[in-house]
């Protein structure tokens, strides 16, 4: 029997080269992307973050307590969780708001693993004046966790 080649499975970045099929770009456009990222990163903690908060999500402590919420979620997405949907966590999001409610910054019980489409969505509805409800859902899914 003749070896018979295997061709990669092959589609194209967003810029018109081909890569995988298991890549999302090719790495020009990644470069390009992580670049991006950073400067929003900067951007949003020069505007938004004050020199404390910005403190507080470098120490050791939030690390830790970050480490250990995310273990108890499993690395899944808990709102993504509670609609039957399994997606993997990208942060650990304060329920009550750190700036709002800094005694609860490191309370397991204030904190929960979100994907960045549902922090997205939690905040909009924070915005729009449904944060009570919000809050309330949120917290109904941490409390399941913890018992």
């Amino acid at each position: 029997m003749e070896k018979q080649e295997v061709m990669a499975m092959l589609k194209l970045c967003g810029c018109g080269r081909k890569i995988s099929i298991a890549l999302s770009r090719c790495d020009d456009c990644q470069s390009k992307h992580e670049d991006k990222k950073k400067d929003r990163h900067k951007a949003y903690d020069k505007v938004k973050r004050d020199k404390d908060t910005q403190a507080f999500y470098n120490s050791k402590s939030w690390k830790i307590v970050r480490r250990d919420v995310e273990s108890r979620d499993n690395h899944l997405c808990q709102l993504c969780l509670s609609k039957k949907k399994i997606k993997t966590m990208n942060l650990v999001h304060h329920i009550k708001e750190l700036r709002d409610y800094p005694k609860l910054g490191l309370m397991r019980s204030n904190l929960i693993s979100l994907c960045a489409v549902c922090h997205q969505y939690v905040h909009r509805e924070y915005e729009n004046g449904n944060r009570k409800v919000m809050e309330t859902e949120l917290q109904r899914i941490v409390e399941r966790k913890e018992t």
